[in-house]
């Protein structure tokens, strides 16, 4: 299990989601350069979240969830316009994926 919160970064974990590994594959299109890249995502067992994000999960806040993820995780702090929007759709399937097959662990 991760040291830190899989959907935000925080420094704890609270809770525990048990889930069978899979991969995600997203295809980003950037209109500008004209050019698409790829990102595949290895999502390998149990997934951890501190308080806050525990309780959006329970309480099936999946866009409050999201949009927490964004501003708040490392990598995707201070994305803009469409950039941000690609990573929104790619959270909603990471996420939707995770919710789909996901066990609570105690």
């Amino acid at each position: 299990m991760s040291k830190q919160c899989d959907f935000c970064d925080q420094k704890e974990i609270a809770k525990s989601y048990a889930c069978p590994d899979f991969d995600i594959e997203s295809i980003f299109l950037n209109l500008d350069k004209r050019e698409t890249s790829s990102l595949v995502s290895h999502s390998i067992g149990h997934w951890g979240a501190c308080t806050t994000c525990a309780a959006l999960i329970d309480a099936d806040k999946w866009d409050e969830l999201r949009e927490r993820s964004l501003t708040t995780c490392s990598v995707m702090k201070g994305t803009t316009g469409a950039e941000r929007e690609a990573l929104l759709e790619y959270i909603k399937v990471l996420h939707g994926e995770f919710r789909r097959l996901r066990l609570t662990v105690a």
